[in-house]
């Protein structure tokens, strides 16, 4: 693999990860949204969790999984683009 194709690779991963951070974040706020819904939007209703406790889990849940994702991604990456660096230094 020559780095050319690396960094294709690295950037491509990139695009990913910030995809993937932007639906997350969407889908977390419309998460911490869903107890705030006023009764004035009847046809909503599906969406409301019977039990806050479970609410509140899925949460907790979401936001440790988006934590330690974004953490895991984002120093992937950083360790790759050092490496390419170090690569086209040496090159």
């Amino acid at each position: 693999m020559n780095l050319y194709e690396v960094e294709k690779a690295i950037s491509k991963m990139d695009k990913k990860h910030h995809i993937s951070k932007w639906v997350a974040l969407i889908l977390g706020v419309w998460l911490f949204s869903l107890p705030l819904l006023p009764d004035s939007f009847p046809y909503l209703n599906w969406l409301r969790a019977r039990d806050p406790n479970t609410l509140y889990t899925m949460l907790g849940v979401f936001s440790l999984v988006w934590a330690v994702d974004n953490w895991r991604t984002t120093k992937e990456l950083k360790l790759l683009k050092n490496t390419l660096r170090i690569a086209q230094a040496n090159a």
